[in-house]
């Protein structure tokens, strides 16, 4: 179907993906009585224009709206002349290839699930397909923060601008690392053959509880993609670590381009700590996790952590600052959680029917924990 300069658009857009629709959609001719001679897709998929398209439909007396059951007379086709060669191979092979039965004509979903149209199955059908990567579940999964998935994508396609590319195309003229003036700066360099990385890498993926010694970013993607693939929050926040590394060592090149201003290994492992944490927070509390936590000396012992079980409410607190005293607890403990004004209390999920909280560290001992950097 054609149109024309007064047409509107929504009729324009819906034509124009017309030919696409029929990846999704399967057209049965039964009777004929609802199905277009000239539009439908009835000829194998096809209409009779797209299938010969040298016919012409003013020359073949059918009018445009005329149905294919209009055309039939006791299941015998009845067509009209044809004024030319080509019309004349159309009727013929109509009338060698095509019949109607009595059911009735009928446009039914290709993608389907359970018998019931399938958005899932649809976006399958139309997205382009390419071969799986091995590293596509460190990059996208559970818990990902797009800026840094993103740009930790563009790393691994090797689609960042270093300066070695920016030289080949003539943009700089030099190819010099910002941040280590005697290398050159290419993915590489910049994140793995420089004392500045060098001292993140090693602090986090020791907290990560990686033993071994990561040079490249071959050797970093075989180890996540093994280590960090799962769904367990381990590998979560293995995930996030990664992301998080190569994300504000980025940008800590970023601003010294562009800002001229020098960020330090400190200053980029207190942005890593505070994601870590915040993440880690919202989890269930885990051995491993609190490991990572003390690893990266986020967390210190500057107050005593006091575990009580209320048998009456079956609550479990964790905290230095209760606003309820549970019945049992000791003048003795009593005394030593209300020594910290520091650390402040937020309710969790419930696990196995207790409710538990967890304790965040607030203002003067996150000033504490910025001085702890570990020694590389």
């Amino acid at each position: 179907m054609k149109f024309n300069n007064t047409t509107s658009w929504i009729w324009r857009g819906i034509l124009n993906v017309k030919s696409e629709l029929r990846k999704i959609v399967d057209f049965n001719m039964g009777n004929g009585r609802k199905t277009s001679f000239w539009d439908d897709p009835w000829l194998q998929g096809l209409s009779l224009l797209e299938k010969f398209p040298r016919v012409k439909m003013k020359d073949s007396d059918i009018p445009w709206n005329t149905l294919v059951a209009n055309l039939l007379r006791h299941g015998r086709w009845v067509l009209p002349d044809p004024s030319d060669e080509d019309m004349a191979a159309a009727w013929n092979y109509i009338k060698q290839n095509c019949s109607v039965s009595d059911r009735d004509d009928e446009v039914k979903w290709k993608v389907v699930k359970n018998n019931n149209f399938s958005i899932n199955q649809t976006w399958k059908e139309y997205r382009e397909k390419y071969p799986e990567v091995s590293w596509h579940k460190i990059v996208w999964n559970k818990g990902y923060m797009p800026r840094f998935s993103f740009i930790l994508w563009l790393i691994l396609r090797d689609r960042v601008k270093t300066k070695d590319k920016l030289k080949k195309w003539g943009v700089t003229e030099d190819d010099i690392c910002v941040l280590c003036p005697d290398g050159v700066e290419f993915v590489n360099h910049y994140f793995f053959n420089y004392e500045f990385a060098t001292c993140i890498w090693r602090s986090v993926l020791k907290a990560c509880h990686c033993s071994i010694e990561i040079r490249s970013w071959r050797s970093v993607i075989s180890w996540f993609s093994r280590r960090a693939a799962g769904k367990n929050n381990m590998a979560e926040v293995r995930r996030l670590a990664l992301s998080a590394i190569v994300y504000y060592i980025w940008t800590a090149r970023n601003k010294k381009v562009f800002a001229k201003e020098t960020q330090t290994a400190e200053m980029v492992m207190r942005k890593i700590k505070t994601i870590l944490t915040d993440k880690i927070s919202t989890m269930k509390p885990d051995q491993r996790l609190i490991s990572i936590i003390h690893d990266l000396h986020i967390i210190q012992l500057v107050c005593l952590v006091v575990l009580a079980v209320c048998q009456k409410c079956r609550v479990l607190v964790t905290g230095l600052s209760l606003k309820r005293k549970p019945k049992g607890f000791s003048e003795h403990m009593q005394g030593h959680v209300h020594e910290s004004k520091q650390t402040k209390i937020l309710p969790r999920m419930s696990v196995f029917g207790r409710k538990y909280f967890q304790p965040v560290a607030v203002n003067g001992v996150n000033n504490a924990f910025d001085r702890c950097y570990m020694d590389c």
